[in-house]
């Protein structure tokens, strides 16, 4: 993120481009065409990967409320692998949509971060105003001044990367491998019903359960 900008006259916006060069700096970091959006999106387009997200935690929450308590090792991995991918994904939507509502940028924590990086960037010009003024008896302590407020920007810019690491898309399980999993759990449970041993083998062999275990225990 470019560390100076052109200060204006405009009370609205008194650090030229600070608005768009955060945005695109946000956007770049979070790779956040994966979720369905473009540098040409309107502002108040919701990004598309959202819904592809909701539904994915849907479910996600779903195959464990069929998970249920039960015990045993694959019970164990298949809760572990959902409970895991959940928090990612929950995690994730609520990064993006903080920044983008109803679309990015936009929404509480973009004009917070938007806020902080002018302010930002206004102490730094600040300060090195006052660093052309200083003389021999004030030039260490303004040159501190804008050690410090240099400083301030960075960390605006560490707590902007952050959110941005957060928003990385979280490449929810497709719809197809939890179909999968629950048909390859019905010929299991068909198979170990039947107390046909070959069957029950067949059966597993066949099977493509996501994540390398069965998500559901549908009976």
């Amino acid at each position: 993120m470019t560390m100076f900008q052109d200060l204006t006259q405009d009370p609205n916006s008194p650090v030229k481009g600070a608005r768009s060069n955060l945005a695109t700096h946000i956007a770049d970091k979070a790779v956040l065409f994966r979720w369905g959006w473009s540098s040409g999106s309107s502002t108040k387009a919701v990004i598309p990967g959202c819904a592809i997200v909701r539904e994915a935690i849907a479910r996600c929450n779903l195959a464990l409320e069929r998970l249920g308590d039960r015990k045993g090792p694959r019970a164990e991995v298949a809760r572990a692998f959902l409970t895991a991918e959940n928090t990612r994904m929950i995690d994730a939507l609520a990064a993006v949509e903080s920044v983008a509502t109803p679309g990015f940028p936009g929404g509480p924590t973009f004009e917070d971060l938007h806020g902080r990086y002018v302010a930002a960037l206004l102490e730094i010009e600040a300060a090195k105003e006052v660093l052309n003024q200083s003389t021999r008896a004030t030039v260490q302590e303004a040159r501190a001044g804008l050690d410090h407020a240099e400083a301030g920007l960075r960390e605006t810019v560490a707590l902007v990367d952050s959110l941005a690491l957060r928003m990385l898309w979280p490449a929810p399980t497709p719809a197809a491998a939890f179909d999968a999993a629950e048909n390859a759990t019905a010929d299991l449970l068909r198979a170990a019903k039947g107390s046909a041993p070959i069957a029950l083998e067949k059966a597993r062999k066949r099977s493509r359960p996501c994540g390398g275990v069965f998500l559901t225990t549908r009976s």
